[in-house]
C-alpha cells in the first residue's frame, strides 16, 4: 500500500471524526485535544501536523498509529490497515 494514500485516508477519517473539513486550516491543536478527551489518549499538534503534511514528516511511532485508530474507531491500528487495502482496491479497480 502507497504511504501517501494511507496518510489521506487517516486525515480524512481524523477530520471527519472530530468535526473538522478539508478546509479548515491547521486544524490539529484541536484534534489533538478532542482525541484526549474522547479516548483519553494524548496525540501532540505536531505530531498530527507531521500526519497532515503540514511539517516535515518523520514516522510517528507505532503507539501513536495505534491510538489514531482507537480514535477514529477501530481496535487497533491493522484493522485498519485492512479497510484502507480494500479501499485503495476498489479505488484502483475504477
Amino acid at each position: 500500500m502507497q504511504e501517501t494514500f494511507l496518510l489521506q485516508a487517516l486525515t480524512v477519517a481524523l477530520l471527519s471524526k472530530s468535526g473538522f473539513s478539508e478546509s479548515t486550516p491547521n486544524p490539529c491543536r484541536e484534534i489533538s485535544i478532542v482525541i484526549f478527551y474522547a479516548i483519553d489518549e494524548y496525540v501532540s499538534e505536531s505530531t498530527l501536523k507531521r500526519i497532515f503534511g503540514l511539517i516535515q514528516f518523520q514516522r510517528p511511532s507505532i503507539a501513536i498509529f495505534e491510538i489514531l485508530a482507537r480514535y477514529i474507531g477501530f481496535e487497533k491500528w491493522e484493522d485498519f490497515l485492512e479497510s484502507t487495502e480494500e479501499m485503495e482496491a476498489v479505488c484502483i479497480s475504477k
